[in-house]
């Protein structure tokens, strides 16, 4: 992750120095809070472009329309129109084509691969509680404005794989106070927060979570 955050905010830098260079040959008025809302909004598309997410490049690209609009004025819409219509159309081709992978997860030398049943689900603009058994091993859900508390069983399988793509909502994840966690996300914008003591990268997880924080939060509690 921190190799991810060095490249991150290193596309951040050179981008805004880009930006600040190409103010001086554009002959319109920018000031530098338009600048740095542009480069994030260019970031958060490139990003989902990158990762192949539909939602997080279509969420991109409302924000670079709405930064782009600011000076073009092109379409009659203000800042936050714009980014609702790049969420509705990431969401809605989302939903309509995207085909999730299998996920893997791999720390230092070693690497676990579930094969079990996939269980999907979507909260948008709306909350919703979800208790994971035995049989939910990979879970690939998407929060839009919402909110998401998953209870997870004691005596669930393990390893249990939570791929989540969370976009200006929370995720609260309850597990069970003997169980360790490791995470592989990416947050803009957004946090990822876990206790220390169920962080012990050296032992197999019980849990592993994957995926994006965009303007949101995935916070795991000990129960």
């Amino acid at each position: 992750m921190a190799n991810k955050n060095r490249i991150f905010w290193g596309i951040v830098l050179i981008l805004l120095a880009a930006a600040m260079v190409l103010k001086a040959f554009i002959p319109v008025s920018w000031n530098l809070a338009d600048i740095c809302y542009l480069v994030f909004a260019l970031v958060v598309a490139l990003y989902g472009l990158v990762n192949r997410s539909i939602l997080v490049t279509f969420t991109g690209l409302g924000l670079v329309a709405g930064a782009s609009n600011r000076w073009l004025d092109l379409i009659p819409l203000g800042d936050g129109s714009l980014f609702l219509v790049g969420v509705f159309l990431g969401l809605g081709c989302h939903l309509l084509f995207a085909k999730r992978p299998v996920y893997e997860w791999s720390a230092k030398q070693t690497r676990y691969t579930s094969n079990q049943a996939v269980t999907d689900f979507d909260v948008i603009m709306s909350s919703s509680n979800h208790y994971l058994h035995q049989n939910d091993n990979n879970v690939n859900a998407d929060v839009v404005m919402g909110n998401l508390n998953l209870y997870v069983d004691e005596n669930a399988s393990k390893p249990i794989t939570l791929n989540l793509d969370v976009i200006m909502g929370n995720v609260t994840v309850y597990v069970p106070a003997s169980w360790q966690v490791a995470t592989q996300t990416a947050n803009i914008m957004g946090a990822t927060k876990i206790p220390v003591e169920m962080t012990d990268y050296a032992a197999q997880p019980d849990l592993i979570i994957k995926g994006d924080a965009v303007l949101g939060s995935i916070i795991v509690k000990q129960v």
